[in-house]
């Protein structure tokens, strides 16, 4: 049975920064969430889905807006972020409800084989979806600078580490004093660059960051999963990149994650931090739009 796409009355058209055609969509995850979804690209083009991180959203990829020129990029604000709803209560924010949104996205908007693409915590949102999914949808899918375990099942280098590392554990990023938490989200920004963005970069960044309330941040970052028994079933084509000097997916991580996923691409960037594709955006652009022409002979 041919997907329709939601009808007019639940979406608007933006222009983008890019000059390409954006469109806003409303779509209905678990439970009734509505999701904010940008689509743009030709309709017919290969499609990317490119998920956010923690605490941030949809704008944090303008930098890919330009691969729209031959690729249906579709950018979700995940529940809780953004624009999206932000339901309370730990219940709203499990394994099954993130790929259930996935999956909603997906089956609205009609698409056919997308390349699922997580960064950060939206890695593991990729995770989730073929945990519970599997990756018979998907054309391909990608990890970047994001880990195949979380919380306790990290390999125990890299969880002494991030421990050990105030910014990296935001503590006041899940506290309601707004001093305290403003205060821990910029410094949570600035771990996640190399290249440091500029003041007017980093601004947007932090605006958009603090979207996400703190209850919901707790509960996004409080998660223990281990998807490598999913991963070893997946068939699909993989793509795995991180920044050398990225602080959070650091060398046991990133072992760990090809380890899983021997057959993947995999990328390591020498000029980047945790957001290659802020950092190096037009090399990342390169390697993605490379990467799916090839998933979708």
């Amino acid at each position: 049975m041919r997907r329709h796409p939601p009808s007019d009355a639940g979406r608007k058209t933006l222009r983008m920064k890019s000059d390409n055609m954006a469109t806003r969509f409303r779509i209905k995850g678990h439970g009734g969430v509505k999701l904010a979804v940008t689509d743009m690209g030709p309709q017919d083009g290969p499609p990317i889905i490119l998920v956010h991180g923690y605490s941030q959203a949809a704008l944090g990829f303008v930098r890919q807006h330009p691969l729209a020129k031959e690729f249906r990029l579709i950018i979700p604000d995940l529940r809780g972020h953004g624009q999206s709803d932000k339901p309370t209560g730990a219940a709203a924010y499990g394994s099954r409800v993130w790929a259930e949104d996935i999956d909603a996205i997906i089956t609205a908007l009609a698409l056919d084989a997308p390349c699922l693409i997580g960064w950060s915590m939206g890695g593991w949102i990729v995770g989730d979806y073929i945990t519970h999914f599997g990756d018979r949808a998907l054309a391909g899918f990608g990890l970047v600078g994001s880990s195949v375990t979380t919380g306790s099942n990290l390999p125990k280098a890299s969880l002494a580490v991030h421990r050990a590392n105030p910014a990296l554990q935001g503590p006041g990023m899940v506290r309601d004093n707004l001093a305290d938490n403003l205060t821990a989200t910029v410094a949570f920004v600035r771990a996640c660059f190399h290249q440091q963005p500029t003041a007017h970069e980093l601004a947007e960044i932090v605006g958009f960051s603090m979207l996400c309330p703190p209850g919901i941040r707790s509960h996004c970052r409080t998660r223990v999963e281990d998807f490598r028994p999913a991963y070893a079933r997946t068939t699909k084509p993989a793509f795995v990149l991180r920044g050398l000097h990225d602080h959070f997916s650091l060398d046991d991580i990133h072992a760990q994650i090809l380890d899983t996923l021997p057959g993947a691409t995999a990328y390591e960037y020498e000029a980047s931090g945790h957001a290659p594709f802020r950092e190096e955006p037009d090399r990342f652009n390169t390697d993605l739009a490379n990467f799916v022409r090839a998933a979708r002979p």
